[in-house]
């Protein structure tokens, strides 16, 4: 992709999400099925991927017009709130339908920090956003003063990261080291095209081949198993190659207003999706289930959209 490819990449962005989130949906419902093995199992949640490129993406825009204070009042109004009225609900869900009781994970998960505590998944994609986005005017601000070479620092900084989580009390904590690759790789991608003379796109690509590269040298040195290529390629190139894919498909058909639909609500989407499809795990028939699942996600999220933009209006009105 040229420049110009990359800012009209932000046009698109919205319908590219929508693909992404049901890819997602896609993942767990397989899961639930019991399709361990299967080439949705293995290449499904790359839509968490390409979720984590795109908030780079976006977030690069972001931080280029407003300040470091406003960025964050931004992230902190779009997700918190009905992140919080969510997150409630599924608690006193998990009490009502899984006979759950609340416990200290509970706190922790409305704090944002249960997937650093507890190595907690249920909503960790929100965990390690929230951390992307504390560094990202920081990393931008790096890469508008040294240009490319802030990635031949942030890069080993990553890898040695990843080898040194494998030996704390859980491994989970990968998953969110794998992602920021994705992540910095979207903030290089906006740098690219808004200002060209700063990242180029040859670069990108040419640094994200070194990256694969150190990470087999350090693999082979250190004969880590958690440090296999093919993560990288699952989590790294992947993503990237199925976004050009999505975007090549949408960039020559009419706009999609579904997708731009579930695209635009796809937090609410993510945050509810999954517990609702938990609390409807006893439906033993899996026609039945599925219906049921899709039924009650559209609503809830139609709900919860409804919602967050009733207190997004409130919010910036005070």
């Amino acid at each position: 992709m040229n420049n110009s490819t990359l800012y009209n990449l932000s046009e698109k962005r919205t319908e590219i999400m929508g693909v992404a989130m049901l890819m997602v949906i896609v993942y767990h419902f397989a899961l639930n099925f019991g399709f361990y093995h299967s080439p949705i199992i293995v290449r499904g949640d790359i839509g968490v991927d390409i979720f984590f490129f795109l908030s780079g993406f976006g977030c690069g825009f972001s931080v280029s017009k407003h300040s470091p204070k406003d960025f964050y009042a931004n992230r902190i109004k779009r997700i918190v709130p009905i992140y919080f009225i969510i997150e409630i609900l599924s608690i006193l869900g998990n009490y009502v339908f899984l006979d759950q009781h609340v416990g200290a994970i509970d706190v922790y998960r409305l704090l944002c920090i249960s997937f650093f505590t507890h190595g907690d998944l249920s909503v960790w994609y929100i965990h390690a956003s929230m951390l992307f986005y504390l560094l990202t005017p920081f990393i931008m601000a790096m890469i508008n003063k040294l240009g490319f070479k802030t990635f031949y620092f942030l890069m080993p900084c990553v890898v040695l990261a990843i080898f040194f989580s494998t030996y704390l009390h859980h491994s989970n904590i990968n998953l969110m080291l794998y992602r920021f690759v994705p992540y910095i790789i979207g903030l290089f991608c906006a740098q690219a095209a808004l200002d060209r003379s700063i990242v180029k796109t040859r670069k990108i690509i040419g640094g994200g081949i070194l990256y694969l590269l150190l990470m087999l040298v350090l693999q082979i040195a250190l004969k880590k198993q958690d440090l296999l290529i093919h993560n990288q390629l699952r989590y790294t190139i992947y993503p990237l190659l199925m976004i050009v894919m999505v975007y090549s498909c949408i960039n020559y058909l009419p706009k999609n207003k579904y997708l731009f639909w579930i695209g635009l609500c796809s937090l609410e989407c993510y945050l509810a999706h999954q517990p609702i499809m938990n609390y409807l795990s006893n439906i033993q028939n899996n026609i039945l289930f599925f219906a049921c699942s899709i039924i009650a996600i559209i609503v809830s999220v139609i709900f919860f959209h409804y919602i967050n933009k009733k207190m997004s209006i409130f919010i910036n009105h005070k």
